[in-house]
C-alpha cells in the first residue's frame, strides 16, 4: 500500500463498491419486472413479442456501454477515479429517476417506449464508467497479497444488488395483484433506487483518490491519450478482457436475470416461486464470493477461474435438465449450484483484468475489453436465449450457448500468465 493508512483505504474500497449494489440493483430489477413493463410500454401483442422488444431495450442499453467505457475510462485514466466514479453514479441516478416517472404507452403512445430506450442507454452509457472504476479503485487501494479478496467486495456488494432487487421484486409481488403492479407497484423499485443513489453519493465525496493514480500524476504525468496508447500498446490484454467478460457476462445473465422469465414464461412456473429461487442463488453468488476471492490469493487466479468454468461446462446440461422438474427443492437445487460456479468464476476475472494492465492505460484498457464484450454478449443474453428456444422448440436451448462458450475460455485461461502476487504495473 502506498501512503494511505488501512483504514482510509477500507472506507475508500468500500464507498467506491456500494455505486455496483445501485448498477445491479436496476439492471436486474428491470429484467424482474419485465413481463410489467412489456404490457405498459408496448401495445398489445401475441407470444412473447412484446418480452422480446423489452430484453430488447435492455440489450440498447448495453450497447452503450463501450460509448460510456470509452468516455469515462478516458476520463478517470486524466483526471481520476474519484471524480470518474462520483460522475458515472449521479448519470446512473438521472436515468433511475427518469425510469420511475416515465408515462406509460397508454397515455403518450409510441414515445413511450422511445423515452424508456432513452433512459435505459443513458443508463447504460455511465454503467460502462461505473463498474470499471470500482472494480481499478479497488485494486489500487488493496494490498498485493490480499487483491483477490479485496475486489471481491466488487462482487459480494453488486451480488446484494440482486439479492435486494429479487427480494423487492418477490415482496412486491406477493404483497400487490397485478393490477396494482401495472398501476403503480412497478415503479417503487425506482423510487428505492434514486434514494440509495442519494446514500452511496455522500458516502463518495469522502473517498480517497487512488495511491497509483495520484503516484503517475506526480511522477510520471497523465497520459493524455489513455484509449489510442491502450489499444496501441495493450491490445493483447485487452482482448483477453473482451473474452473473458463476454463470457461471464453470459454466464451471469443467463442464470440469474433471464432466469426468472424462463421459470415463468417458459416453464410455466409460478412467478412466486421464480423469484424466490432466484433470491436464493443471488444469495449464493454474493455470500460465497469473498472465498474464491480469497483462494486466488492462496492458489492463484486461474485454478478457481478454470474450476468454475469447467463446472459450467460440465454440469450445465443436467442442471438445466433439472430446472424442468415440478419438485420445487431440485429446481432451486440446480439454480444455485449454476450461480456457485458463476460466483467461483467472477472474483479472479475481476482482479486479473486489472492486474493485465500500467495504471496509465487501466481504467481505459479495462473498460473498452470489458464494455464491449459485455455489449455483444451479457446484454444480449436475455435476448439470444429466448429466441433460441423461441427457434429450436427447445427449452435447453440457451445451455448449448453457455457450454459452447466454456469451451472456448477454458482454452484461453490454460495459455494465460498467472498473476497472482505480481506487481501493479505503474
Amino acid at each position: 500500500m502506498m501512503n494511505n493508512s488501512h483504514a482510509s483505504s477500507y472506507r475508500t474500497m468500500f464507498s467506491a463498491a456500494f455505486a455496483t449494489l445501485i448498477e445491479w440493483f436496476d439492471f436486474t430489477i428491470y429484467i424482474y419486472i419485465a413481463s410489467y413493463i412489456s404490457q405498459l410500454f408496448f401495445p398489445p401483442q401475441e407470444g412473447m413479442t412484446s418480452l422480446l422488444e423489452t430484453f430488447g431495450i435492455f440489450a440498447a442499453g448495453y450497447v452503450m456501454r463501450p460509448l460510456g467505457g470509452i468516455f469515462f475510462g478516458s476520463l478517470g485514466d486524466k483526471i481520476g477515479r474519484k471524480k470518474t466514479i462520483i460522475l458515472t453514479v449521479i448519470c446512473m441516478g438521472v436515468s433511475m429517476l427518469m425510469t420511475c416517472c416515465l408515462p406509460t404507452y397508454e397515455r403518450i403512445g409510441p414515445i413511450a417506449p422511445v423515452l424508456l430506450l432513452f433512459a435505459r442507454m443513458l443508463q447504460g452509457f455511465s454503467v460502462g464508467g461505473e463498474q470499471i472504476g470500482v472494480i481499478v479503485m479497488l485494486i489500487e487501494h488493496a494490498h498485493q497479497n490480499y487483491r483477490g479478496l479485496c475486489t471481491s467486495i466488487v462482487t459480494f456488494i453488486s451480488g446484494n444488488g440482486v439479492l435486494l432487487s429479487s427480494l423487492t421484486a418477490t415482496l412486491l409481488i406477493q404483497h400487490y395483484s397485478r393490477e396494482q403492479m401495472l398501476a403503480f407497484g412497478w415503479r417503487i423499485p425506482y423510487i428505492i433506487a434514486c434514494v440509495l443513489t442519494v446514500i452511496v453519493l455522500c458516502f463518495q465525496f469522502g473517498m480517497k483518490e487512488s495511491p497509483y493514480y495520484e503516484a503517475i500524476a506526480k511522477e510520471e504525468g497523465i497520459d493524455h491519450h489513455p484509449m489510442r496508447n491502450a489499444l496501441r500498446y495493450e491490445f493483447k490484454a485487452i482482448a483477453i478482457v473482451f473474452l473473458l467478460a463476454g463470457y461471464l457476462g453470459v454466464a451471469y445473465y443467463l442464470n440469474s436475470a433471464f432466469l426468472p422469465n424462463y421459470l415463468e414464461s417458459i416453464l410455466g412456473r409460478p412467478k412466486t416461486a421464480a423469484m424466490i429461487i432466484t433470491t436464493v442463488a443471488a444469495f449464493t453468488y454474493a455470500y460465497t464470493a469473498p472465498i474464491w476471492g480469497w483462494l486466488s490469493d492462496v492458489v492463484g487466479r486461474k485454478p478457481v477461474f478454470i474450476s468454475g468454468a469447467l463446472g459450467l461446462l460440465l454440469m450445465s446440461y443436467p442442471l438445466f435438465l433439472m430446472l424442468e422438474s415440478t419438485r420445487f427443492s431440485q429446481i432451486l437445487f440446480a439454480a444455485v449450484i449454476l450461480m456457485l460456479f458463476v460466483s467461483i468464476c467472477t472474483p479472479p476475472f475481476v482482479t486479473t483484468i486489472s492486474e493485465l494492465f500500467p495504471t496509465q492505460h487501466r481504467y481505459s484498457g479495462v473498460s473498452l475489453g470489458y464494455n464491449i464484450a459485455n455489449a455483444i454478449f451479457g446484454g444480449t443474453t436475455p435476448l439470444i436465449a429466448t429466441a433460441l428456444i423461441s427457434l429450436t422448440g427447445n427449452a435447453l436451448a440457451p445451455c448449448w450457448y453457455l457450454m459452447a462458450l466454456s469451451c472456448l475460455v477454458l482454452i484461453v485461461l490454460t495459455k494465460m500468465p498467472e498473476t497472482r502476487n505480481s506487481q501493479l504495473q505503474v
